[in-house]
């Protein structure tokens, strides 16, 4: 028997997978009839593997709330508040550094480098620094 809390827990898993899905596969379609080359391959392969992760941490939290990670809970609605305290720290950590990333990025553009590579390295720096900001976060507090 399930509670409420699990049920509105698994139904919100449920939608959010759903629509994940649903932008999955219309960005998809709208990259590879638009887009440049095959970006729609790398946009499909990258979405799914992020719907899929967002698929497990779902299930680890509902099935194994235990077993599951601060991340997992954080992005899951099973969060308490040290995970909530831990992901508001990483995303201001993030807030902070990313004006002047992409001001930087901007400036790059500006100067004439090649779009891609600069906007490709600004995703993957504020990505890791949102990891690193997490990782930090989560062992202070």
């Amino acid at each position: 028997m399930t509670t409420t809390t699990d049920r509105r827990h698994l139904v919100g898993a449920s939608l959010g997978l759903a629509v994940g899905l649903v932008a999955l596969v219309t960005g998809a379609l709208v990259l590879r009839e638009h887009g440049p080359g095959n970006m729609w391959a790398g946009y499909l392969a990258g979405a799914s593997l992020a719907l899929l992760a967002a698929g497990v941490a779902f299930w680890r939290t509902w099935r194994r709330p235990a077993q599951a990670t601060t991340a997992e809970r954080a992005f899951t609605a099973s969060a308490d508040e040290r995970d909530r305290a831990i992901l508001h720290r990483a995303a201001a950590t993030l807030g902070g550094v990313a004006l002047p990333l992409t001001g930087a990025a901007a400036v790059l553009l500006a100067l004439g480098v090649e779009p891609a590579p600069v906007i490709g390295t600004l995703l993957w720096t504020e990505l890791v620094v949102f990891v690193a900001a997490f990782a930090v976060a989560n062992r202070k507090l």
